[in-house]
């Protein structure tokens, strides 16, 4: 990893470039495995589990930008403990009945009641002091920390990309078609301005990569809150195949191949220009 500042808070990381900046944010919500001791009811899933459900590795791939003069920001607590690209009242009110306004939800919102096997994390109801304190501890603190590193980012270019790094199974289902290598969403379009949607599908078509915007991953919760660009804030979600880099079967990493897709990330932030 190249010279950087480090900014630790609990459970996330903030990399800062030392030498050369570009107007570029990175953040990486869910490759955390973590789980807090008291923080689900249920025995806690296995590794592999875990590791199924995160997007396994994409830190690793991701933080390359940093080289290139981006910011980097990574969780480090697995997504069963707060997912950190839903909103705070995208909550199942089955789980939260004391929510004053749920936001209609599947069992997979802001808070988790099973893995996507259907593991039981939490023994409903959970009650509401506990819903917010959880939201206090966990998902307040990342977004305010995103925020003042993409609002510094701004000032000082007048404009910046935000890039959500997230990884993604080879198939929708088991047996089912292959996702494209890359899947960049910007909600149709409206997060980022089309020469900042051409930098990124020109990054990953020119390491002969396929490319497929918003099908099936459109931008979550972090794409859609921060994406401005009548503002100069820009932001892309960008799902990476698993199959590229990784034993999907076996939960293994394939280390030439993340090396190979990180040169890729540093090289598209270097895109969106240096300075010194």
């Amino acid at each position: 990893m190249p010279e950087e500042q480090k900014e630790i808070a609990p459970f996330f990381s903030l990399y800062r470039p030392r030498k050369v900046e570009a107007p570029v944010v990175i953040e990486i919500p869910h490759a955390g495995l973590l789980i807090p001791p008291g923080t689900i009811d249920e025995p806690p899933p296995s590794q592999w589990e875990r590791l199924s459900d995160s997007d396994a590795y994409a830190d690793r791939i991701f933080i390359e930008g940093l080289a290139s003069g981006a910011s980097v920001l990574v969780a480090h607590f697995s997504r069963y403990v707060v997912d950190l690209n839903r909103a705070e009242d995208d909550i199942d009110p089955q789980l939260v009945p004391e929510h004053p306004r749920p936001r209609p939800s599947s069992a997979r919102g802001v808070i988790w009641k099973a893995t996507t096997r259907g593991r039981p994390l939490f023994n409903p109801p959970l009650p509401y002091s506990s819903f917010e304190a959880r939201i206090t501890r966990f998902h307040r603190p990342y977004h305010a920390m995103l925020d003042a590193e993409v609002e510094r980012k701004r000032k000082r270019f007048g404009w910046v990309v935000v890039l959500s790094g997230h990884s993604m199974p080879s198939s929708p289902w088991p047996g089912g078609p292959r996702n494209a290598d890359v899947v960049p969403g910007c909600l149709g379009g409206k997060t980022a301005s089309l020469w900042v949607r051409q930098k990124v599908e020109r990054g990953f078509r020119r390491a002969g990569l396929s490319v497929c915007w918003d099908e099936p991953y459109r931008g979550g919760h972090t794409t859609k809150r921060l994406g401005k660009p009548e503002e100069g804030i820009h932001a892309v979600q960008i799902e990476i195949n698993r199959a590229l880099y990784m034993d999907e079967r076996l939960g293994a990493p394939i280390h030439p191949r993340i090396e190979c897709l990180g040169r890729i990330i540093k090289e598209m932030v270097s895109m969106f220009g240096e300075t010194d």
